[in-house]
């Protein structure tokens, strides 16, 4: 029993993060909130498509910058707005799990595990992403900016390949 609780105990005292509960500062949770959000716009709006909706609740920045990894480049925001009308793939998001939060005056920085739900031809699948996204603060609201999002197996890319 002794060897079973220092096995089990070891790698908690090696890597305190993991056995706490991270906290979050207000100004943090507030942006982790924000993405929420966005995620629920995305949804929301995709089906339409109105795209003047979604940023309108979820504004982007003109030059912004978003790299899915499984693209060949970055993503523009006139790329995003031209793609609008290809049918919806994402149902739904299921999870957010931030990893790390940063704040630097008005530059937000979340980088997260993301769970969405997807409709494939095969019917519904949840997918898997590491992502970063970073915002500006513009007059009291959060404006993305850019990230990148990579899947975490291959199966997490093939609903939107």
């Amino acid at each position: 029993m002794k060897k079973i609780s220092v096995l089990i105990l070891a790698p908690l005292l090696l890597f305190p993060a993991l056995a706490s509960p991270q906290n979050w500062t207000p100004e943090e949770q507030d942006l982790i909130d924000h993405i929420k959000m966005c995620w629920d716009a995305w949804i929301d709006t995709r089906p339409q498509p109105d795209h003047e909706q979604f940023f309108e609740r979820c504004p982007w920045s003109e030059d912004v910058s978003m790299w899915w990894t499984n693209d060949g480049m970055p993503q523009t925001l006139e790329r995003t707005i031209r793609n609008w009308v290809v049918p919806p793939v994402d149902v739904m998001w299921l999870d957010l799990n931030p990893i790390a939060v940063r704040i630097w005056d008005d530059v937000g920085m979340v980088q997260m595990y993301a769970i969405w739900k997807a409709e494939t031809p095969d019917g519904l699948v949840n997918t898997e992403y590491k992502r970063t996204e970073i915002f500006r603060r513009v007059d009291g609201s959060w404006v993305f900016m850019g990230g990148q999002g990579t899947p975490v197996s291959a199966k997490d890319e093939d609903p939107y390949g």
